[in-house]
Order: structure tokens, then sequence, then C-alpha cells
């Protein structure tokens, strides 16, 4: 949606997004957007297997095992499901695997535009260790942002307004929503690798850590950080962790083929046929909200939407926005505006609220959504492109951001 509003006039635009894979889409775009989601798949798959292969050789580790335990069931499910997971991550394994050449400023750089969270990883540069290198590397990566950093200054006046809108988004306003860790959080990335792990990580000690070694055990670090520096915790906050999970268990099966008489590809497909079948068990199937469809049917085409599955509904073609916020419904709905709440979506905690809901009128509810609204007024639609710091602004919040660095001076 973000690639058919920058590229192709759409009508919806969520800034808070990060600009990579829209811009990817685009290019990927020449016979439709529907063949570039597909495109987009083979080409990050094709960028993952690169970076598996770097790894591998500055690891010393054969390739087709470390590939093979890089395709573990977490990854097969959750890669490409839901967001730039798998994209982010070959970048970053790319800027480990090229650390001492000025490319991997490059992908630190594509990086941070694939996942603004990325910047948390900026300690892995330090290994330069070079200050001419890391001047170089500074002016790399500041190039490379340059024209996101343009396009946010022409569009709202401060170089890093996405980024700043992405923290309040997903960080500072889903204080209501804090979640303590979970270790099945941190099991699911790792799985069975778990023993292996530990066993791995005693060996490489035990034979003095490398540079590549000490580079993906902070990488580990990092990454549990990150998962613990968001109120909502989620697994996939910790999917990185598939790469040094994948990494020690590599050290650890290196060394078994060593010690003990079984051959490398006895254990390359053994760990291929068990990551496949308990990814096939395990499958994640993406499932839109119960009645999506009919839903959109009953809202129509021609006035304003507002809905807690927006996302879906705009990518089937029925321009809306976010929901609104509890005490702005009645202005709302005088205004015209429908509002669709699906029952299968756990936000915003008023959709579960039955009371309240019927104080307002309902145009349609079923098992799986709610309209409130009325059919005697109709808001005309336009195009949705605020962002979550413009609507925070309209219900009274005072955002001001510092004029460089994107974090709240004043709320």
């Amino acid at each position: 949606m973000n690639a058919k509003y920058i590229f192709s006039h759409g009508s919806y635009f969520e800034w808070y997004r990060s600009p990579l894979m829209p811009f990817m889409l685009f290019v990927l775009s020449p016979f439709g957007y529907l063949i570039a989601e597909y495109a987009f798949i083979v080409a990050v798959s094709t960028l993952f297997v690169y970076a598996c292969v770097l790894i591998a050789k500055k690891a010393k580790f054969d390739t087709t095992l470390f590939y093979a335990l890089m395709l573990s069931p977490f990854v097969l499910n959750v890669g490409l499901s839901v967001g730039t997971e798998l994209l982010t991550l070959s970048l970053l394994m790319l800027c480990i695997a090229t650390i001492h050449e000025r490319k991997s400023a490059f992908f630190f750089g594509l990086g941070f535009l694939a996942r603004y969270t990325v910047t948390i990883f900026a300690p892995l540069l330090l290994f330069k260790r070079n200050w001419k290198e890391f001047i170089v590397t500074a002016f790399i990566i500041i190039a490379i942002w340059s024209p996101w950093i343009a396009y946010n200054v022409a569009e709202k006046g401060h170089p890093f307004y996405s980024t700043a809108d992405s923290y309040l988004f997903n960080v500072a306003y889903r204080d209501y929503l804090v979640m303590l860790p979970n270790v099945i959080d941190f099991l699911l990335p790792i799985g069975f690798y778990i023993f292996f792990v530990f066993i791995g990580l005693y060996l490489r000690w035990k034979e003095r850590f490398q540079e590549i070694d000490w580079m993906v055990l902070i990488f580990a670090i990092l990454s549990i950080i990150s998962y613990l520096q968001v109120p909502v915790k989620e697994p996939r906050y910790l999917f990185n962790l598939v790469f040094p999970a994948a990494y020690f268990t590599a050290v650890f099966a290196q060394a078994l083929v060593k010690k003990v008489h079984v051959s490398l590809m006895q254990i390359v497909g053994f760990i291929t046929c068990v990551n496949f079948l308990v990814a096939g068990i395990f499958f994640v199937s993406l499932s839109i909200p119960a009645g999506l469809y009919e839903g959109a049917n009953d809202v129509g085409s021609s006035c304003a939407v507002m809905s807690n599955g927006w996302t879906y509904l705009n990518y089937i073609g029925i321009a809306s926005e976010p929901y609104p916020q509890q005490r702005d419904i009645p202005d709302a709905i005088q205004s015209g505006t429908k509002i669709m709440l699906f029952k299968t979506i756990g936000d915003p905690l008023y959709t579960f609220n039955t009371t309240f809901l019927h104080l307002f009128p309902i145009i349609k509810e079923t098992n799986a959504y709610i309209i409130l609204g009325t059919n005697s007024t109709c808001a005309s639609r336009k195009v949705s492109d605020k962002s979550f710091i413009e609507r925070l602004r309209e219900g009274g919040e005072n955002i001001e951001l510092c004029p460089i660095i994107p974090i709240l001076c004043k709320r």
C-alpha cells in the first residue's frame, strides 16, 4: 500500500512503516503489484541464501550445513509471512560477513530502511576498529538514508519523521499493552537446536573465540535487548535469534563429524527432514479476519470507513483509516463515517465492550464484526495518509519532535 501511494498515486499510506520493502515492490512491479509480491519473496529468499553463503565462508562452515540449519521451522513459518524479518536478518548477516569491507555500511544502511530497530545493532560496526573507516561508514549510511530523509523533510519537515512515528506507534503509546517476557518466545526461534547451541558455545569458547564468534554472540545479546525494550512481546520480535542458534549449532555439528563416524551429508539430511517436518506440523497460516469480504460488501465503497482491520480493507480495495479513539467515536459517526470493528482482532479493547458499543447506532452486527454508524449520512472518502503523530495531535496530545534526533522533546 505504501508502494502504491508513493509511486502509483495510491490512497493509503502508513508513515510508521520503513521504506525498503515498498521500494522493492515498486521496482518489481512492471507486471503489477500482485506479481511483485511473489517476486519480492524470491528476491529476499535469494538474498538470504547469499547471506548464508558469506557467513559460512567467513566462519569456515560447510555452506550446505549452515544453510540447512538456517532453514529452521521458525524461519520457514515466520520469515516471509508477516513483515520484513527475513529481509532485515539477511542484510544484518551480510553486514557481519563483510564487516571489514565498506559494503558492510551499505548493508547496514539498507537494514535500517528495512526495519528501524536495526539501529540497536550499530555497536557491531565497532569491529571495524579504524576511525577512518568509521567516518567512511557514516557517510555511506547517510548517503543511503538521504533519499528517505529528503522525502521526510519535504512532506513533514523532519528528517526522521517516519522513525519517530514508528517509535510512538510501536513503543511510546503501547504502554497499555505492556507484556512480560515469555520463555516460549525465546524457545520458538531456537527450537530443538537449544542444547546444541550451548555445546557449540562451549566448544568455541574452549578453542578461543574468534572475531566472528564475538560478533554473533553480541548480535544475539542485542536481539534480546531489542525484544525487551518493546511493550508488546511476540516470538517474531526474537526472529534474529535464528542466526546465532544456527551458527553455534553448526560449530557443534562440524565437531561431531570429526569425532563420530557420520558424514556431513547425513547430518544435513537429518536436519532438513526434521526442520521441514516440524514446520509442516506447526504451519502458521496467515488468516484474514473472519467476515472480511462480507463486511467489506456491507460497508460499501462510497462512505468514509474507520476500522481495526484497516490494513486488510485497504488491501482489498476498501479505502479506510485506523479505528478512532474511544472518545472520538460520537464525532466520527456524526460526521458520516462508518466504524467497522472485527471481533477477531484484539485491538482496540472497546471492541469487546458490547455494552459500550450498543450505545451507538448500529448498521449491522454479526458474529464476526460490527458496523457502527448510520446510512442517513455519508462522509466522502479521501486519501488516508495521516501519521500517528497527526492523529495524536488531533486527539489533543501535545507532540513535539526534537529538530534532528527522532525522539520526543515534549509529550
